[in-house]
């Protein structure tokens, strides 16, 4: 099954989703895809998203370790950042 999510908004991400899995292990392995390429945990890929999310809110610690490209003081009225992140 194919895992949608409610409240983010991802453009061009697939994965698959298995719910009996426990926290942190529920995506499954090999499935995330980019448009039609599969995620490469080596290669580094930007994406845009709000601050609050950036400083690892909400669950989202791995965007704590990304790179700030960009926010609202250096790019102008920007309600969102662009983040450089590394695959671990």
């Amino acid at each position: 099954m194919t895992f949608t999510m409610s409240d983010e908004k991802v453009s061009g991400v697939t994965f698959q989703f298995d719910a009996a899995k426990p926290a942190n292990h529920r995506i499954v392995d090999g499935s995330v895809r980019i448009g039609s390429n599969l995620l490469e945990m080596e290669k580094k890929y930007k994406l845009c998203t709000k601050d609050y999310l950036r400083q690892g809110k909400d669950g989202y610690d791995v965007f704590r370790d990304g790179i700030c490209l960009a926010d609202g003081e250096t790019a102008g009225i920007l309600p969102s950042l662009a983040v450089a992140l590394e695959g671990s």
